[in-house]
């Protein structure tokens, strides 16, 4: 996505490099597309998607044990699954513990048992999963996801707070997330 926009950028601002960033953003895409087709291939007829944190399947447990699933939000927003694809990831994601059917979608693997599939990072994948929900036509689910982040990030006190533990929600300290005020705003205004 990133690829993509700097791309749109450079031709839209004339530089000299635009058809050349294009075309590597274009083989950029291309390549995720395959890596893609290949976990498509291989949930074919399941009623779950997986999608892995690497191209080989094979998770770093260290990213495992810091925040999982985070990155699958973005194939929701990137436009390159479809309705069905994503409700299915979905399915995957919640089976494992990983989002949950209240909508929160980027849980903390911490190693503390207390915390264990407790701590959810807001705003970030739900934001992700909104764009991916519009955008396959599921409104009702891409309200949720707004829904899910004014419940459970916002406080009572108005600011967004960057996790919330759904066992103890003053465990964690309210830590003050701007850039996570801004995706909420997004997703009301683009509701």
């Amino acid at each position: 996505q990133a690829y993509e926009a700097f791309a749109e950028a450079a031709a839209k601002f004339g530089d000299a490099q635009a058809d050349k960033v294009s075309a590597a953003a274009r083989d950029y895409r291309e390549t995720i597309v395959r890596i893609l087709d290949g976990w498509r291939a291989k949930s074919a007829g399941k009623d779950e998607l997986f999608i892995p944190l690497s191209a080989d399947g094979k998770d770093d447990p260290l990213a495992e044990a810091f925040v999982s699933r985070l990155q699958t939000s973005g194939f929701a927003a990137s436009g390159l699954l479809t309705a069905d694809e994503m409700r299915r990831l979905w399915t995957w994601l919640v089976r494992r513990g990983y989002a949950n059917a209240n909508g929160l979608c980027s849980n903390n693997l911490s190693r503390d048992p207390a915390c264990r599939h407790h701590i959810w990072y807001t705003t970030w994948a739900e934001r992700n999963w909104f764009i991916g929900w519009k955008r396959a036509g599921l409104n009702d689910l891409a309200a949720r996801a707004a829904e899910v982040c004014l419940k459970y990030a916002l406080t009572d006190e108005l600011y967004v707070g960057e996790r919330y533990h759904d066992a103890n929600v003053w465990f964690y300290p309210w830590s003050p997330n701007a850039s996570g005020a801004g995706r909420i705003v997004m997703m009301l205004l683009e509701r």
